[in-house]
This record gives structure tokens, C-alpha cells and sequence, in this order.
């Protein structure tokens, strides 16, 4: 084997990957991974008569973990099997490679010598790089995780040719369609390297650090560029947070400290959505949540929560009542009510999310509209006469105004909106009355059901926040309702200069707009809930919020006071419009906390009846009083 092509005439190139092993040690079938297999064999070899007990197993997958499956690891481990325990030598391992190369020295007789020692090893192949290689492969070594290239260029300075040649020599590896990485024990011994130049560690961590966070830091063009073009988003996203999250515990306490609790929360809430908000039926997200989130996750103790599955995961999360006692006095009220369950605080915000109104400022200044529709009449008249202009210019598929009107949470949202800016109520009072059949609520839907094929496209009933999205970024909609957080929509480089945003138009009552948002939450079982709870407290600390809030995204806050800020009201208007909303009672809350556990139920009910009258063409009296004997029946059902 060589580590490097020979680039000879008759040469025939196979790739010697690492062995697989087990993600974590809670798997059943251990005993089938390859590195797991070699260890117990040379374990077996250097010492017959000495039987690996199974209380062992989880040392020995965290061997091979350590070693990251590399087959000359896994021998040096496995020659001190009878000498020490096998958590022993894990622990040995995890603290340095230095204890385990000064062990090896008389244990491995057979190799030769540039092999009997990892050090030794990649001593070999270090003097065989040239000083650019050296130095760019040094420099990565301050990276943990995956990488892209253009971070690898612009963290090391370099060219694509150098990475490439470390790439042909087998000291970077292809870990992903469009992602690298260093085998830990090869970054491990590089960073020695790196470690013997006098402030050159310093220097990598710095531009490390400042390559990830200016990646989602003010404006989030990279990010969005990167959101539409990466062929594995799920996986660069979580490669993402990986860095962002070593990134913030090495600056902790620092002058970067909110700058990366705010980059760490945009991406994971950024991952959150991705993962689990395009999935459509209630019931489903739940158990995604309870099973993925919760469940699956050991090294996240900091989880993101819908609000609505907050009730559901009572028994899965830390109550924060206590730690945060102080803090919670903080929040808007009405955030920090709807995060508490039975009395206990389940969940911290980080930032409000509410639905609201999108505008193209350019087409409003065309064609001579003084500001944003007050009203859904306005609306309706503006979008109207917009759309006509606009497709008589050339542009047939331009639409007034679009929503997300796919049968689900998506749409549930909308509809929401609609009914308690008319007056209509939240289908369940918090007393647990059932309210949604009133005229108020009929004509909203009615209302709703005009704009379909007229001022919204046919197609709305299978949108979700997506297809908005991509809808506006092509610039062919004037108006748009969306989240007010998590997406870069005033970055996209078509649109985001003439993007204007704004409450959700009045109905006869009131503006109003349905609360979203994903809490932060501590699992149950964390690890390390000290550790947890900073990162939590770090991310949602005035500082962090605010930096948050400054950024050309509007991102409003969840503490109130920030919420009498002249420079954050001076940026962005929409936070005096959404607070008066708050205060009005125009937030539209979902029955989750006192429907608690029949809440997928409910909102299965609402989407079926509000879908049968914009898209079947049902009657709305008749779909809104069959929708309230269903909701009485079941909760009243306690079976």
C-alpha cells in the first residue's frame, strides 16, 4: 500500500478506507463492524487467554471511535489488552496520543520501524510533503468536522491545487458529495504541528473562527446562496453547527461570545426547519420530535421545540422554573406563558416569531401606493391591481398576493390569522370551549376562499413556506405572508433591497398574526446540563438577542425590554407595529396547551374543514358547525 499514487503506467488504484464502526454504543449488533472485529482479534493474539467481557464493549467502541476505524490505531490499542482495562485505554487515548506512543515501544517488535508508532507513522509521510503542503495541512488541522472547500481555501489561504494534492496522498479525505475532512488521528498529530510555530494555532483559530461566523453573521447571502445550490443541505447544515458550536466554546466568556451564540442559533434553527418543518401532518411531527430530537440525539442536550409539542414532551425536558427564575421575568409575557406547562418553564425563546406581511416596496412606489395595505380589503384591491399591471408587462406568471395553503400546520397557521383578525376567536378558548363556529369565522374563510385563482395562484393549496420562498425570490408575487425569523429573504441578492415588511393586514377587529417560534429546551437526560444550560443562557442572553436583532434579518426579540430600544425601533418599525399587535391581543395562539395531548387531533380536524371550504367548495357554515361537534367530541373523549 502507498499512501500516495506512483503515477506508474501498470499502477491500479483502490482506496483503503477506514474500518467501520458504530456510531454509539447503544447498538445492538456491535459485534458486526469491522473495527470492532479487528480489535477483539489482536486483543485475542496479544493476549490468548484474556476474554473481553461485554461490560467492555462500549470502551472498545470508544477505541474505535478515537482512532476513527484506522486499522494501525486499533493495533496499537489492542497491544495493551492484559496490561490495562479497555476504558483505561480509551481513556488513554481520549487524553492524548503521546500516553499511547510511549506504550508501544517493545509491544509491536514486528512492524518496522517507521511504524511502530502513530507519531512515527505520520512522521513518514510529513517529511514526504513539500513546505506548502505542510503548512495548509497544519493550518486544517484547527477545523473540527467536515469542510468545504472554499473554507479550507479561506481558512488555510491557499489554492484548490494544494488541497487537492493533500487530498491524492490520502491525508484529506472525501467525506461527503461536497465535503472534506482529516481523519481525528492525522488532525490530531497535524496539530502538533501547528502547536510547534509560535502563534501559528493562534492564527488558524482566528481565521477559522472568523470564515464561520461571517458565513451567517449580518447578512446571510452566503448561507442562502449555499441553502439553494448544496446538493447534501441536511448534512453541510450539520457540519455547520459543528463548527459554530466548538467555535463558541472556545470564545466563551470572550468579545465573540453573543457573535456565536447568534451564529449557533441561526443555523440550528435553520436545521430545525429543514428537518422537521416541511413535514405536513401534526401527528407525525410529534413523534419525529419525541423519537429524533429527543430520543436519538445524546451529544444535544440544547433541542429546539415547535411550541406547539411543548405539552407532548412534558416527561422529556428540564424544567428551567429554577435556573432561570430571573431570567424568565424577562420575556413577554405572553411568550413566557406559552412556554410553561402545568407551572414549569419547558422552554426558553431566543427570539419571536410571529406570521407577517411581506411587500415589494418598488411596486408599491410604481404603481403609486403610499405604503403597505392597512386592511384585507386594501390588500385585496392593491394585489389586484398590481398583478394586472405586472402581467401586462410581460410577466404572466406574477401573482398579488401568496400564503402557505397546504393542508397541514402550513396552512392551519393562515387560517388562524384570518378568523381572530375578524373576530372570530382560536377555534378553543383557553378554557377549553369550543369557539370556531361563528359568522365571524365563516366569513374570514369565505374571504380567503375569493382569493384562490384570483389574487393567489391555484397552486397555494400545496404551498408551504418553501414554495413562498422561492415564489418571491424570482420576484413574481407583490405581496407574501411568512414567518418574521428564519429565513434571509431581505438578503436574497434579487429582491432583498425592495422587500418591505410589515404586520398582517386588519380584519373588522384587529391585526393579527399566529405565534411560531422554536424554543430552546434541555433534554432530560442531557449529558452535561451545566454545559447545556450556558450554551442556552448564552444564546438567549439581551446581548445575544441584540446583536441578533441589528442584523438586516429583523429577528424580534423575546426579552420586552429590548423592545424600548431607539436604535433596534430605529432599524426596524416593525417591532413598535408587533408589540402594539401583542398588546392588542392579536396574537393568535394555537389551542396546543389546553387541547395538550389531543392537539394533533385538533389540528387534523381544523386543516381537514379548512381545506374542504377553500378547495372543495364546501359551504363554510356547514364545514365550521360539523368542525365543532368534532372538537367537542373528542375533548370530551378521555379514552
Amino acid at each position: 500500500t502507498s499512501r500516495e499514487a506512483l503515477a506508474a503506467s501498470w499502477e491500479w488504484r483502490y482506496a483503503v478506507d477506514e474500518l467501520p464502526f458504530p456510531a454509539n454504543a447503544e447498538e445492538t449488533n456491535l459485534g458486526d463492524y469491522a473495527a470492532v472485529q479487528l480489535f477483539l482479534q489482536l486483543a485475542r493474539r496479544t493476549r490468548p487467554r484474556y476474554a473481553i467481557q461485554r461490560a467492555e464493549l462500549p470502551d472498545v467502541v470508544r477505541i474505535c471511535q478515537l482512532v476513527g476505524g484506522l486499522p494501525l490505531g486499533i493495533e496499537f490499542a489492542a497491544a495493551q489488552v492484559g496490561r490495562l482495562p479497555c476504558a483505561a485505554i480509551a481513556d488513554n487515548l481520549a487524553a492524548g496520543l503521546d500516553t499511547l506512543d510511549a506504550m508501544q515501544e517493545g509491544t509491536l517488535r514486528d512492524l518496522p520501524a517507521r511504524q511502530r508508532s502513530l507519531l512515527a507513522s505520520f512522521e513518514a509521510s510529513w517529511q514526504m510533503l513539500a513546505p506548502e503542503e505542510q503548512r495548509v495541512l497544519a493550518t486544517l488541522s484547527v477545523l473540527r468536522g467536515e469542510f468545504t472547500v472554499e473554507a479550507a481555501l479561506a481558512i488555510a489561504d491557499t489554492t484548490a491545487v494544494s488541497i487537492m494534492r493533500l487530498v491524492d496522498k490520502s491525508l484529506i479525505r472525501l467525506v461527503a458529495v461536497d465535503r472534506y475532512g482529516l481523519h481525528e488521528v492525522i488532525r490530531r498529530l497535524a496539530e502538533r504541528k501547528l502547536e510547534a510555530i509560535t502563534g501559528a494555532a493562534a492564527a488558524a483559530f482566528e481565521r477559522y473562527k472568523d470564515y464561520y461566523l461571517a458565513l451567517t453573521k449580518g447578512t446571510l447571502r452566503a448561507l442562502f446562496t449555499r441553502l439553494n445550490t448544496t446538493p447534501d443541505l441536511r448534512g453541510y447544515l450539520h457540519s455547520l453547527r459543528g463548527h459554530l458550536h466548538y467555535i463558541w466554546q472556545r470564545v466563551a466568556g470572550g468579545p465573540d461570545a453573543a457573535v456565536a451564540a447568534v451564529a449557533l442559533s441561526s443555523v440550528e434553527m435553520t436545521l430545525r426547519t429543514y428537518e422537521m418543518g416541511v413535514a405536513g401532518d401534526t401527528m407525525l411531527l410529534l413523534e419525529q420530535t419525541r423519537q429524533v430530537a429527543i430520543q436519538s440525539l445524546p451529544y444535544r442536550d440544547v433541542v429546539p421545540l415547535d411550541l406547539i409539542w411543548l405539552p407532548g414532551m412534558v416527561d422529556d425536558v428540564l424544567d428551567l422554573s429554577g435556573p432561570l427564575a430571573e431570567e424568565q421575568n424577562g420575556l413577554l409575557p405572553v411568550l413566557a406563558q406559552n412556554c410553561r406547562i402545568d407551572g414549569r418553564l419547558l422552554a426558553f425563546p431566543y427570539m419571536l416569531d410571529v406570521g407577517a406581511l411581506y411587500y415589494r416596496r418598488d411596486l408599491l412606489e410604481k404603481y403609486g401606493f403610499g405604503g403597505p395595505p392597512r386592511t384585507w380589503a386594501e390588500l385585496e384591491r392593491m394585489a389586484a391591481h398590481i398583478q394586472a399591471c405586472e402581467r401586462a408587462a410581460g410577466h404572466p406568471d406574477f401573482w398579488g398576493y401568496i400564503w402557505q395553503g397546504y393542508p397541514s400546520e402550513h396552512l392551519n397557521c393562515n387560517a388562524l390569522e384570518w378568523q381572530h383578525s375578524e373576530g372570530g376567536g382560536l377555534v378553543v378558548d383557553e378554557h377549553g370551549a369550543v369557539t370556531v363556529y361563528n359568522a365571524r369565522t365563516i366569513a374570514a374563510l369565505e374571504q380567503a376562499r375569493s382569493w384562490i385563482g384570483t389574487i393567489s395562484p391555484p397552486s397555494v393549496s400545496e404551498s408551504h413556506e418553501g414554495d413562498s420562498l422561492r415564489v418571491w425570490c424570482s420576484g413574481e408575487a407583490a405581496f407574501m405572508r411568512l414567518w418574521t425569523v428564519g429565513y434571509p429573504i431581505l438578503d436574497d441578492p434579487v429582491v432583498g433591497d425592495c422587500t418591505g415588511l410589515t404586520v398582517l393586514p386588519a380584519g373588522a377587529a384587529r391585526h393579527a398574526a399566529t405565534l411560531g417560534g422554536w424554543p430552546l429546551t434541555i433534554r432530560a437526560a442531557a449529558a452535561d446540563p451545566g454545559k447545556a444550560l450556558k450554551l442556552l443562557m448564552d444564546i438567549t442572553s439581551e446581548p445575544a438577542q441584540r446583536a441578533r436583532a441589528l442584523a438586516q434579518n429583523p429577528h424580534p426579540p423575546s426579552l420586552r425590554a429590548l423592545y424600548d430600544d431607539p436604535e433596534l425601533l430605529a432599524r426596524h418599525p416593525i417591532y413598535r407595529q408587533i408589540l402594539a399587535l401583542i398588546e392588542a391581543g392579536g396574537l393568535a395562539i394555537r389551542p396546543a396547551k389546553v387541547a395538550g395531548r389531543r392537539y394533533p387531533q385538533v389540528s387534523s380536524a381544523y386543516t381537514k374543514a379548512v381545506a374542504a371550504v377553500l378547495y372543495a367548495g364546501e359551504d363554510a357554515a356547514t364545514a365550521m358547525a360539523q368542525l365543532a361537534e368534532t372538537l367537542v367530541s373528542l375533548l370530551a373523549d378521555d379514552s
